[in-house]
């Protein structure tokens, strides 16, 4: 079943869902972009995210 949603609403029920989830807010993610098969998330990198020796990896 497909059903049509618009852009904004689509990346609004994203941003809820993420918005929910204890570890995203924990370290401050925030969903900028949703459409099928893309999503863009924003995480700054704090402190509180780093790794050893302050350094911080991403996965791409």
């Amino acid at each position: 079943m497909v059903v049509n949603i618009s852009p904004a609403a689509f990346l609004a029920m994203g941003q809820e869902v993420l918005a929910s989830k204890p570890f995203s807010v924990l370290i401050g993610a925030e969903l900028h972009a949703l459409a099928r098969g893309q999503c863009e998330l924003h995480v700054p990198v704090s402190n509180q995210i780093r790794q050893q020796h302050a350094l911080s990896t991403a996965v791409w």
